[in-house]
């Protein structure tokens, strides 16, 4: 697995699931300080993907297959969920 935290910028690989909270953790504090949204990409080996906006109170989740095609997923907040196609 992979995190990207920008798009131009190169992937981390985390080691184990300590250091993959340590990254998000230190992410979502950048972007609440500087008053912003960041998007942070998950990039499995399998090509599945997860994007995670931080910054704010609330977290907003989106699954991509690794195939790329529909469906979609996407999650906002801790009760809204949404299949999307």
């Amino acid at each position: 697995m992979e995190i990207i935290f920008r798009e131009k910028e190169l992937a981390i690989e985390p080691h184990g699931l300590t250091h993959l909270d340590q990254l998000i953790d230190a992410a979502a504090k950048q972007a609440s300080d500087q008053g912003i949204l960041s998007i942070i990409f998950l990039n499995a080996d399998n090509g599945n993907s997860l994007s995670m906006v931080v910054g704010s109170d609330e977290t907003v989740l989106s699954f991509t297959d690794g195939h790329k095609g529909p469906p979609y997923y996407v999650s906002k907040g801790e009760q809204v969920s949404t299949k999307l196609s």
